[in-house]
């Protein structure tokens, strides 16, 4: 679905087998020319959709994405180059709180999120993306067929508490690539911090 937001408010919804042939397998969101734009998620699931090159089950383009209470569950990017497994966000801002990413895909980067800055297309200029993540658990989103990834920044601003309390990284911990951020080339939530767990984790 291609939206072009104002401000929506999706909840309590399942997306089952959404597929689209290139960026967003079931919401791919873009910003009108003159407005700004945002989508809202609450309580949704999103399973089983499929993106050919971006964000299997959510792109954003220079919009603001709030997902709370939200699952994202086997969704992937299929095709043989590709980022984010569950959502691409290009610019924008992107607010994630108590959701639930698990077994994710993607063929290159962000198994669980991909966020970066591309080169802005629109009028007014898109802001560089933001991204917060609080109360989130992860587990078993992969990349390259199978290296664990959760999420993969190459943006300017990313805020991912590593507290097992706050966010909880539930993947095999001698991989170690649960977060990275090439602005930031520590891994930012692994080894033994505690926001990265074992295997037998809970989410």
């Amino acid at each position: 679905m291609n939206l072009f937001l104002a401000h929506r408010i999706f909840a309590f919804i399942y997306f089952y087998l959404h597929y689209h042939q290139a960026k967003g397998g079931a919401f791919e969101l873009t910003k009108p020319t003159t407005l700004g734009g945002e989508a809202d998620f609450v309580n949704c699931i999103f399973r089983n959709c499929e993106a050919v090159t971006e964000g299997g089950a959510i792109y954003s383009k220079g919009v603001g994405v709030d997902i709370q209470g939200s699952k994202f569950f086997d969704n992937k990017v299929t095709g043989t180059t590709g980022n984010g497994g569950a959502i691409s966000a290009d610019n924008g801002r992107v607010d994630i709180t108590t959701s639930k990413f698990i077994r994710n895909a993607a063929p290159q980067l962000g198994g669980g999120i991909y966020v970066y800055n591309s080169t802005p297309t629109t009028t007014p200029t898109p802001t560089p993306v933001t991204v917060r993540v609080t109360g989130t658990s992860f587990k078993d989103n992969k990349i390259y067929t199978n290296v664990f990834n959760d999420i993969w920044n190459t943006s300017d601003d990313i805020t991912v508490t590593c507290s097992s309390t706050t966010n909880r990284f539930c993947d095999a911990p001698g991989d170690g690539k649960n977060l990275i951020t090439t602005n930031n080339p520590q891994n930012l939530c692994a080894g033994s911090q505690a926001g990265f767990l074992t295997s037998a984790c809970t989410v």
